[in-house]
């Protein structure tokens, strides 16, 4: 009995490792990488330095960050600084006469005429807050636009971490239908000889022959599926296409630490959605009060810098300094411009527009009061997934184990006769759907933990990272 399962196992060795080497060359030829792609190992690390650095997206975010910078320069000059500006102003210069009219009215002159000055335009000093209010508006939309491309530079980090170990999974269970078709191989082939030498029917011959067919069928599906995922980190990474991967790390399953009252608490103070809209809320009340002040006879103080400038003309020139035609005076003066229309667009007295803007009010806080209500109910129903793929991941670690020793038991009875083709055959696809199925459940526990941290606006849970929970793999 001993010997007989020592044969056995050489043999079951010796098939693998032809199978192995006959699926090998297969792919080669029927690959059409075959010349122009070796696979390349990478890890966790690589892929997210290699994401940030070479994300098209990422790059296109780098130039709008950039430019909203200017405008925030631009819109804090124009508020708080005197606009000066150097200004060349020049009568039209006759070059010359292309045709001599019965008339002669001309009043160009050949002789060059204009002025060139420093100017000062007329400075607000005090609008009673209109003006900051709207400042206020401008720079808070522009500094969200600047931090939402923050964080969608930190979601492409997680959407880093998750292609990775999608692509780990998935070479995972392409290894597993693999190991699924050398055992049904491995049955097949010795049945083959079997059945010549008429040791078992030809039903069972047939049997094995259907089951190899199968076995193989679901290993080119998942050897497309894999291609297909390599192409997906291609894109994510900015690699070259056709590039096939060989992950290094290992998923390594973590339960989640952080309690669901702090998650709560975090996403209405850090989730994107609820930030935009508590921007928006903010605009819209100072945009209220800005219509409220605008209804009212409010003097506007202001100071008339004037300008300094040489005028030149043929034959004088000359320099002077004027805050108006014929006065040099600084002076600080107050003026109201208001009106109030009794017809027309904005109803009587601007009721309608002020009634406008307080409605917008209202609006946004009825948004930001549902967008919550929504995040927080997102996040309760991650968090009982994601307990529920906990508990599933431990039972699936133990039917793994059991399935293991199950599987060597009934193809050493099998092989000895004492147990029949179906034993085997239904041994095997629980063998293949229960290392699936946990490969599954600890990606789509990653996965769901990955889309509640964007939920909550974080990079990582407090006290937690996601790139611990890759794990060099040991090769043996």
């Amino acid at each position: 009995m001993f010997f007989r399962f020592i044969i056995i196992t050489l043999l079951l060795t010796s098939q693998t490792k032809a199978l192995e080497s006959g699926l090998i060359q297969d792919f080669a030829k029927t690959s059409p990488f075959k010349h122009k792609v070796r696979p390349r190992k990478v890890n966790l690390n690589e892929v997210i330095e290699q994401g940030l650095r070479e994300n098209f997206d990422q790059h296109i975010r780098e130039f709008s960050s950039a430019t909203i910078q200017i405008d925030i320069q631009d819109t804090k000059s124009d508020f708080w600084v005197p606009k000066l500006k150097l200004e060349l102003i020049t009568a039209p210069q006759k070059l010359a006469t292309l045709r001599e009219g019965s008339k002669n009215t001309s009043s160009t002159s050949k002789e060059p005429a204009g002025s060139f000055g420093l100017t000062f335009e007329d400075y607000t000093v005090f609008n009673w807050g209109k003006d900051f209010l709207q400042y206020q508006s401008n720079i808070a939309s522009l500094e969200r636009e600047k931090d939402s491309l923050k964080e969608e530079r930190r979601e492409l980090k997680l959407d880093l971490i998750k292609a990775y170990f999608k692509l780990y999974s998935v070479k995972e269970m392409q290894k597993i239908y693999r190991a699924q078709l050398q055992k049904a191989s491995f049955v097949y082939r010795l049945n083959r000889e079997k059945v010549v030498l008429k040791k078992i029917t030809k039903q069972d011959y047939y049997q094995s022959r259907s089951e190899y067919f199968r076995t193989q069928t679901e290993y080119y599906e998942a050897q497309k599926s894999s291609e297909s995922v390599d192409e997906e980190i291609t894109r994510i990474i900015s690699d070259r296409a056709g590039t096939r991967y060989i992950p290094e790390d290992l998923l390594v399953f973590k339960e989640i630490s952080l309690p669901i009252k702090e998650a709560l608490k975090i996403s209405v103070i850090n989730n994107p959605d609820v930030l935009d809209i508590k921007t928006n809320l903010k605009n819209a009340k100072r945009d209220y009060e800005i219509k409220l002040k605008e209804n009212l006879p409010l003097p506007k103080i202001s100071v008339a810098l004037g300008t300094w400038a040489h005028r030149f003309e043929a034959g004088r020139s000359s320099t002077r300094y004027e805050t108006s035609p014929g006065n040099s005076d600084i002076e600080l003066v107050a003026t109201i411009n208001a009106s109030w229309p009794l017809t027309g667009s904005g109803g009587i007295l601007n009721t309608r527009n002020t009634r406008r803007s307080l409605i917008q009010t209202r609006k946004f806080e009825k948004t930001l009061d549902g967008k919550i209500h929504t995040v927080q109910s997102l996040i309760r129903d991650y968090y009982q997934r994601i307990l529920n793929y906990e508990n599933q991941i431990k039972f699936l670690q133990e039917r793994s184990k059991n399935i293991d020793k199950a599987l060597d038991i009934i193809i050493d009875n099998y092989l000895l006769r004492k147990a029949n083709f179906t034993d085997f055959s239904s041994i095997l696809v629980e063998f293949r759907e229960s290392k699936i199925d946990y490969i599954k459940a600890l990606y789509n526990h990653l996965e769901l933990k990955i889309e509640l941290s964007k939920l909550l606006g974080l990079e990582n849970f407090p006290g937690e990272s996601f790139e611990n929970l890759a794990k060099k793999r040991i090769i043996q």
